[in-house]
């Protein structure tokens, strides 16, 4: 049997938006969490109570990832924070591709923490 190299991974792509985000993040000094749950389960809940207990000792934005429609991201703009919305479409969490071009989106000079909600 012979093994045949294709050279290439088949996730090199996302691994490739993951490394740009990593640096971006590490260069730019931004903490960012990945909060990943079943839909219900009380993310934006938690979200939206960590950002109003943090209003003053951080400067928070939101990366919000839903299947087809913006309400939590607009819950989490009733907070007074920032959130980017990305309807995933029915897949069940954000690429690092969505994530980077997300990032694009966000006022990040001027954040802390970048929650991605996932």
């Amino acid at each position: 049997m012979y093994k045949v190299d294709v050279g290439k991974k088949i996730l090199s792509s996302n691994e490739q938006y993951a490394q740009k985000n990593r640096k971006f993040l590490a260069e730019n000094k931004k903490l960012c969490l990945n909060m990943i749950s079943s839909p219900g389960s009380g993310k934006t809940t938690i979200l939206a109570k960590t950002i109003t207990e943090l209003k003053g000792r951080g400067r928070i934005g939101v990366i919000e990832g839903d299947i087809k429609t913006d309400i939590d991201a607009r819950r989490i703009r009733e907070t007074g924070a920032p959130a980017v919305q990305i309807e995933t479409e029915g897949a069940c969490h954000l690429s690092a591709a969505q994530v980077c071009n997300a990032l694009d989106k966000l006022p990040t000079d001027d954040l802390d923490i970048i929650f991605i909600e996932n």
